[in-house]
């Protein structure tokens, strides 16, 4: 989560950990990149490059798309033991390692070890495990709290209540793992964060919307951004408690940050391809494809005019306007909402219809309508902090690129020449640096293969979490 949303938190003194983390390592703003699509970015953090050599695009791309090997396997690959829970495409799990729970876009139960499935079953259905033993066996009070309030008041607020007995429980299995395994390096990602700044940033910095705009979000009585943050906080003070005694070099960041969406903005509505492409009825089509808010299709080359007028003849019936905007290019009819329509600029789009081959069609049967007051930033936020990083630093012109390198240099490993990331110097204590120099390999990928098993995606269950976050 951005840096603003952090800050904001820390001065109303609702994160105690990373406050004192922030004073007595370095932080700053860690610079993502464009477009900012989780996946991509993750894979583009954990490997040191960018997505043109990793080969990750988008949210339906699978780990056997990854053409490169992240930090934890370069790390396996050094017989340095490791473990994760929670980061995105690592489903799945990869078995060499002590432990991999995939995160929340895998479709499937898989996990390593196999005794968490019911863990991943619980992410992804939203069902409470019915097992009092297994549930007392793996979980903290606090946890089994949230899983109750979850349970009290899903109907009228699932999706933030779940968000928050998640993060909790996921903490649970994270400790767990590490008193049995001991990893020399291990990796938890909390999702939580993202899903409430999108929905909820409104609740934090009203002043960026109108009294119409805030009127229009969904109405609750709890600040759930300060609760999953101060969640979140709690659960690092937890992390660090276990490592009391020991040396710890923890480093906490996003992969990219937030901020309040222009109060014209807050609707995203878009086409439902599926259902707009089933009410056309063409045979015309030889293929199709959803990019952003557009539709791509490709049609014949002898009946694409045809079709474009058919396309373009489309009015909402209410207002007498066009629904439509198409362009032409070479094979392609490019379909995109006119701009008034994607922000809801005018009011009960919802109920109004078109005509289609005299057939009326309301508009929530074509579109997916969408509302959300927080959306992503490029500047994301870090903390470093142990005994061979600078104490009270901050540093500037940090990328996401650069997060790779710089823990292999401070594990005395080699970086690779082909990493489009640098290793952060600044960050180290002038003691560390004089005693290590960078050392360079050509490339870690020699010898990286390709996830022959990739998860074959459940697309209707991913994209209903996607619809959920925000993303659709």
């Amino acid at each position: 989560a951005g840096s603003p949303v952090i800050n904001h938190l820390i001065k109303k003194g609702k994160l105690p950990t990373l406050q004192r983390l922030k004073e007595t390592g370095t932080s700053g703003f860690l610079t993502s990149k464009q477009p900012i699509i989780s996946p991509a970015v993750w894979t583009t953090i954990m490997t040191g490059k960018l997505r043109a050599k990793h080969g990750v695009s988008g949210f339906f791309s699978t780990s056997g798309d990854i053409k490169c090997p992240r930090v934890w396997d370069i790390l396996q690959k050094n017989n340095i033991n490791s473990g994760t829970i929670g980061h995105l495409l690592t489903s799945p799990p990869d078995k060499r390692l002590l432990f991999q729970i995939p995160g929340w876009i895998s479709t499937s139960n898989l996990s390593h070890p196999k005794e968490f499935e019911f863990y991943k079953q619980w992410e992804r259905t939203k069902r409470i495990p019915k097992s009092l033993k297994t549930l007392f066996k793996y979980f903290s009070l606090k946890s089994l709290k949230l899983l109750f309030q979850y349970k009290k008041f899903r109907k009228t607020e699932l999706h933030p209540r779940y968000q928050l007995a998640n993060e909790s429980m996921k903490t649970d299995i994270f400790l767990n793992l590490l008193k049995k395994y001991n990893p020399y390096f291990s990796t938890i990602m909390f999702y939580g964060t993202d899903f409430m700044l999108h929905q909820y940033i409104h609740q934090i910095f009203p002043e960026k919307f109108s009294k119409i705009t805030l009127s229009s979000f969904q109405k609750t009585r709890i600040n759930f951004i300060e609760k999953m943050f101060t969640l979140v906080d709690n659960n690092i003070k937890r992390i660090l408690k276990y490592y009391k005694g020991k040396d710890l070099n923890l480093i906490i960041l996003s992969d990219h940050g937030f901020q309040s969406i222009p109060d014209s903005m807050v609707n995203r509505n878009h086409i439902n391809k599926k259902g707009f492409l089933k009410r056309l009825e063409l045979d015309d089509i030889e293929d199709s494809a959803k990019i952003g808010t557009t539709i791509h299709l490709k049609i014949k080359k002898q009946n694409i005019n045809s079709v474009k007028d058919l396309l373009d003849s489309i009015y909402i019936i209410e207002i007498n306007k066009p629904l439509l905007k198409t362009e032409i290019k070479k094979d392609k009819i490019i379909i995109s909402l006119f701009p008034e329509y994607i922000t809801n600029e005018i009011l009960g789009l919802k109920k109004m219809s078109i005509k289609l081959r005299n057939k009326i069609i309301k508009l929530d049967k074509l579109l997916f309508f969408g509302i959300r007051s927080g959306t992503h930033s490029i500047d994301g936020f870090f903390i470093i902090n142990g005994p061979i990083f600078k104490n009270d630093f901050a540093l500037e012109g940090a990328n996401i690129e650069d997060v790779t390198p710089t823990i292999l240099y401070s594990l005395g490993m080699s970086v690779g020449r082909d990493m489009d990331g640098k290793v952060l110097t600044n960050l180290f204590k002038k003691a560390f640096i004089d005693k290590n120099k960078i050392k360079y390999i050509d490339t870690w990928d020699t010898g990286f293969k390709q996830n022959s098993q990739d998860e074959n995606k459940d697309t209707k269950e991913l994209k209903g979490r996607l619809k959920e976050l925000g993303y659709l």
